[in-house]
């Protein structure tokens, strides 16, 4: 299964590249994918923007994307998003 753990600070300057790696793992058949926040302390919009479209993407092809070692803080940003449930 495949696996994208984020650094620290994700952000505009560089979600061209989490979007790159979200499109090589989809393209693994078969496999659900998981994104790791565990490292992350900052994030904007964009990731969220990124990770929304992947969500339908996923959808689209039968997938699951798993979330991973989420703060609070990006917890919250996910619920207001509709990517994850609350509890």
């Amino acid at each position: 299964m495949p696996q994208i753990i984020l650094k620290e600070d994700i952000s505009i300057t560089n979600v061209r590249k989490l979007h790159a790696q979200l499109a090589e793992a989809i393209e693994i058949d078969g496999e659900d994918v998981i994104v790791d926040f565990t490292n992350v302390k900052r994030t904007d919009l964009s990731v969220y923007q990124v990770l929304i479209a992947f969500a339908r993407e996923c959808r689209r092809r039968r997938r699951i994307l798993k979330i991973k070692g989420a703060n609070p803080k990006v917890k919250e940003q996910l619920l207001l998003c509709g990517m994850i449930r609350p509890r």
